[in-house]
């Protein structure tokens, strides 16, 4: 896409991902060509022939790294194109920011104008003011409006419970307690899990890896991550996504024992 010819890229989330963790060299070299082709182009093609003239391939070269699990990082988009939904996520993220950013800059400057001409020396002046002036116009503006934005949020909030019980438990000559943080949460910008992930990982190594080994936990985690993307308002209601972690893969691993498929 020529208006962003660059995208967002999260190194530790590429290599924390596990289908990538299970790629060939060929399928992490090819993987990455993809997205950028993708980028550019919004999408790609179904037909294996053209995805090979765009990675680089033979066709005959490219049937031995178009397998498992490079092809689960691709899903059809409905108009018969191939596309990878981080990558669309984050091209949904670029466009918001770049529109709000054009909409802030023209009200800003359509301010600035409505400004500099009720400073008029007269009727028929038309000169702007010189452009360092104009700044220090436009900073004055910006302060004004901010200290109004937060004399009517202190207006219309009224004293929070976690305020009250602060003041409480002084007047008693207790220190009030710390809320405790979440120990993992889902960014839903980002599209990951957030926090201290190295607990539940260790965790789920200790209790699984012995008895169904590293691959079958690196499916898990690629269906947990896959079903929060699907999901967001579900996910977004659990109270602990370290404790939701756990309790998939016991739920996983029991249907494994057991001799089920999982639904």
């Amino acid at each position: 896409m020529k208006e962003f010819p660059f995208y967002p890229w999260y190194p530790k989330d590429y290599a924390g991902d596990a289908l990538v963790r299970a790629m060939t060299k060929d399928q992490d070299l090819t993987y990455r060509r993809l997205l950028d082709q993708s980028w550019e182009l919004g999408g790609l093609p179904s037909e294996p022939y053209k995805l090979a003239m765009l990675a680089g391939y033979t066709p005959e070269e490219f049937k031995e790294v178009w397998t498992y699990p490079l092809t689960d990082c691709w899903v059809e988009n409905g108009d018969g194109e191939l596309v990878n939904k981080r990558l669309e996520f984050q091209r949904g993220v670029v466009q918001k920011k770049s529109i709000a950013g054009a909409k802030a800059a023209n009200a800003r400057w359509k301010a600035e104008r409505k400004l500099l001409r009720g400073k008029k020396k007269s009727k028929h002046a038309v000169a702007l003011k010189p452009h360092s002036e104009r700044n220090a116009i436009k900073r004055e503006m910006e302060t004004e409006i901010e200290m109004k934005k937060k004399r009517k949020r202190r207006a219309a909030s009224p004293p929070s419970l976690p305020g009250i019980a602060a003041a409480a438990h002084a007047a008693q000559g207790r220190k009030p307690r710390k809320k405790k943080e979440p120990e993992v949460w889902w960014s839903q910008e980002r599209m990951k899990f957030e926090g201290n992930l190295d607990s539940i990982k260790q965790k789920v190594r200790t209790r699984y890896e012995g008895e169904f080994g590293t691959r079958w936990i690196n499916a898990t985690w690629h269906s947990i991550l896959e079903w929060s993307e699907d999901n967001p308002e579900k996910i977004k209601e659990k109270k602990d996504h370290g404790l939701f972690i756990l309790n998939w893969f016991g739920r996983d691993a029991k249907t494994k024992r057991e001799g089920g498929k999982n639904d």
